[in-house]
């Protein structure tokens, strides 16, 4: 065995590693993301199905795109908020420049994001759009992926901690737990103000120190027990976790290493690998970025509300004014018809509603049926009347078919005599104001439909400008 290769490490506890590896801490590599589950979801359909490393490098760039630029203060640093990368509301790219860009064939592109859209991780929209200059461009692609498909091959899922830890792969994944687990007053206060006791030794038991106030805090891990509880089960006796956690505690805070802690216990996958995930989180804030970038969506969301709300106050209120001033304008209006009317003669009364009753009997239809109806009610009297009288109704009738007609045509020509009996219809019916159901119905519909045109054709006669609607 070489022992000049094996780890060891110096009084201070740095630990000597190999020089590429500590130069790869200056190296800041750029560029797509590429989770190693896609090779085995992301296939080609054929007999033999293999990575479509084509459709996966494609997506690969797709999620980049989608993945929003953060802003931060110039002077503080601080989050302020986030932008797309993109102009559209999608993703506007071609075949050709994925071609361009990785090398592949227009034809590969194509049958990639084909597979990608098949598969449902992406989907694909044509356009005809136009351009600034006003040039019409047809069947432009627009995409955008289905992220919640894109978590379910992204190994994502916590499941194996969510049972409690990650399966066990080798040795040393859990320390040892000896004794079991007390609580005993103790008067040294090993936690206050952000600082934590790290001379404290582990002992075979437990000690618990509470104070108002003060986060309860672990003799043996010197970890509050509120951060213990989010370290999955597996992990919480591990030396490296609390180490990492207890330097945290001390540089950036408890309220810092609660959210990279639960940022590290929500996202970690890899199995064996929540140590260095969580040293990660810690040292590039994920979690409070996270938070921010929520909190921005949030704040962003809510400002959208704001701004809605606030613009339909404004629209309702221009509607009401609008009503306000049309109600006004409408009362003084007819108040001035009121003055103009009662200045008016009988009989200039009764020339405008001569003239109201003649357009509405234009406008309103009349009923179907109704003449028929007038007749057979018209018959049925004139049968109940006395001899004499019908006798004279006829002569009437019969006198004044006669002068329409002429003398050419005899009393016995159907004709004539149907003439004559609707004529004796029409004198019984105005001779004892016979009307019928629908009648009745039509005339008060023609009354209304008057009344209404009389108000308007003396505004207009008068110049009153009554704004009544036509009807």
């Amino acid at each position: 065995m070489n022992f000049d290769q094996m780890e060891s490490s110096d009084g201070n506890g740095a630990t000597n590693i190999n020089t590429v590896c500590q130069n790869m801490l200056d190296l800041r590599v750029s560029g797509n993301v590429t989770p190693i589950s896609w090779y085995k979801h992301i296939q080609t359909e054929t007999k033999k199905p293999k990575p479509d490393v084509t459709a996966i490098t494609i997506l690969s760039d797709i999620l980049y795109w989608y993945t929003p630029t953060i802003i931060r203060d110039e002077i503080t640093g601080d989050f302020v908020g986030i932008k797309q990368k993109f102009r559209a509301d999608k993703l506007q790219k071609t075949y050709q420049e994925y071609s361009d860009i990785f090398g592949f064939s227009k034809n590969q592109v194509k049958a990639a994001i084909d597979n990608l859209v098949r598969k449902e991780l992406i989907t694909r929209e044509f356009r005809n759009i136009k351009t600034k200059t006003g040039l019409s461009i047809n069947n432009v692609m627009y995409i955008e992926p289905v992220l919640e498909n894109i978590v379910k091959i992204s190994n994502k899922i916590r499941s194996p901690q969510k049972v409690g830890g990650y399966p066990l792969k080798k040795m040393g994944d859990t320390p040892k737990q000896n004794g079991t687990v007390t609580s005993e007053k103790n008067e040294d206060l090993p936690w206050q103000n952000g600082h934590t006791n790290t001379e404290n030794t582990p002992s075979e038991n437990t000690t618990t120190t509470t104070t108002p106030g003060v986060d309860v805090v672990s003799s043996v891990t010197g970890i509050p027990d509120k951060l213990s509880a989010l370290i999955p089960e597996i992990y919480r006796g591990h030396k490296g976790v609390l180490k990492t956690l207890s330097n945290f505690i001390n540089s950036r805070g408890i309220d810092y290493v609660e959210k990279e802690l639960r940022y590290a216990a929500d996202n970690s996958s890899k199995e064996g690998g929540f140590p260095a995930f969580l040293k990660q989180a810690l040292e590039n804030g994920w979690g409070a970025e996270t938070v921010q970038v929520q909190q921005a969506i949030d704040e962003k969301k809510q400002r959208d509300l704001d701004r809605q709300e606030q613009k339909q106050k404004i629209e309702q209120k221009k509607i009401q004014e609008q009503q306000a001033q049309i109600a006004e304008k409408q009362q003084d209006l007819e108040n001035r018809l009121k003055t103009t009317i009662s200045g008016l003669s009988q009989e200039e009364l009764e020339k405008f509603r001569g003239l109201a009753r003649k357009e509405a009997e234009k406008r309103v239809p009349r009923p179907k049926g109704y003449n028929a109806q007038l007749v057979s009610l018209a018959k049925e009297k004139l049968s109940s009347l006395p001899e004499q009288e019908r006798h004279r109704i006829r002569a009437i009738a019969e006198s004044s078919t006669r002068d329409a007609f002429g003398d050419s045509y005899s009393s016995k020509n159907p004709g004539f005599a149907k003439a004559a009996e609707n004529r004796m219809a029409r004198i019984v019916r105005e001779t004892y104001h016979i009307s019928s159901p629908k009648w009745a119905d039509y005339e008060n519909r023609v009354h209304q439909k008057a009344e209404t045109l009389m108000n308007k054709i003396i505004c207009k006669e008068f110049n009153l400008l009554c704004g009544y609607e036509k009807k």
